[in-house]
């Protein structure tokens, strides 16, 4: 029954989930994954990431670490899960614009209220280049 994230927890996380809730709020630093990864060399990376509902917005200060990115796994929410959140669709369509292909879905979160709802998913992604050699 425990979530963290940056955004509060929307309606539709609380109808599926409604042992989730707001129990404190701390301050943090944010950095992008550029900035973090700014003194790294590296050439082919895997990038895993889980942040409830800000993917959208680390892959946009990624730009850079996604070019040495070879293959990426990340947690994204089928529909709205947290207020101003993005979803699976709009991740899916970024990680597209940016060279890459969907390799597999792995769906974990469903809404036991509602007949098994897909929420979230375990979405695998590889660089499209990477995908040509494999085929």
């Amino acid at each position: 029954g425990q979530s963290s994230s940056l955004l509060k927890l929307g309606e539709r996380h609380l109808k599926a989930s409604p042992d989730a809730v707001e129990i404190d709020s701390i301050s943090v630093e944010v950095d992008t994954i550029d900035e973090l990864f700014r003194e790294e060399n590296f050439l082919a990376a895997f990038l895993k990431i889980d942040v409830q509902g800000h993917e959208l917005t680390a892959f946009q200060g990624a730009s850079e670490v996604l070019e040495r990115t070879l293959a990426i796994h990340i947690e994204v929410s089928t529909q709205s899960l947290y207020n101003g959140d993005a979803i699976g669709h709009e991740v899916w369509s970024f990680l597209e614009s940016k060279g890459f292909q969907l390799y597999g879905i792995d769906p974990w979160f469903r809404d036991k209220n509602a007949n098994g709802e897909l929420l979230q998913a375990d979405f695998f992604f590889i660089k499209r280049t990477l995908a040509i050699k494999l085929a």
